[in-house]
């Protein structure tokens, strides 16, 4: 049987349109790199991140914490993102600003903390967002939420260690399986 060029190429080119599918996707990688990033006090910060999610008791968490380690410095700094979580209620994606007010106050149903601590040459130094700085403001962009699952965003603030001291964290950002 002898088949045209003609039928031959309408037949392969049925054959292609029908095993090409439309790409609906918008360029997101919901695949978590396990990173964080961020300046403080201008100076880059950037770790290996991770995140952990408790939602057993009424009050749940969610913990994104990220360390960056300099041996020739003995030097080891770690950024935190706490969210406390009323049982119920989910971390969902938009803009969150969080004072400290936020978590004394037990109507909250979502409040957060941002720390920053520094260990170098055996003296810890540890820097939250309380009630003596304005807080801090967090974007999840993306999140999956459920042990397994992934969170990704962005945030900035400015810390204080209690004593008058203060760093301002800025340009941060994470992508961090949940565990």
């Amino acid at each position: 049987m002898k088949i045209s060029t003609p039928a031959l190429i309408l037949v392969s080119s049925l054959f292609l349109l029908a095993s090409c599918k439309k790409d609906n996707s918008t360029g997101n990688n919901n695949t978590p790199t396990n990173t964080i990033s961020a300046k403080v006090n201008g100076a880059s910060f950037q770790g290996n991140a991770s995140a952990s999610l408790n939602t057993v008791t009424s009050l749940g968490n969610l913990v994104i914490t990220g360390a960056r380690v300099s041996n020739s410095a003995n030097l080891v700094e770690t950024i935190t993102i706490l969210l406390y979580i009323q049982s119920g209620v989910s971390v969902a994606t938009g803009d969150y600003t969080f004072s400290a007010e936020d978590c004394s106050n037990q109507s909250f149903q979502i409040c957060g903390l941002l720390g920053f601590s520094k260990l170098e040459n055996g003296n810890t130094t540890v820097y939250w967002s309380d009630g003596s700085t304005d807080g801090f403001n967090l974007n999840i962009s993306d999140i999956d939420y459920k042990t397994g699952g992934y969170v990704k965003g962005s945030f900035s603030g400015n810390l204080s260690d209690g004593n008058g001291n203060f760093v301002t964290v800025t340009e941060g950002k994470f992508n961090a399986n949940i565990q």
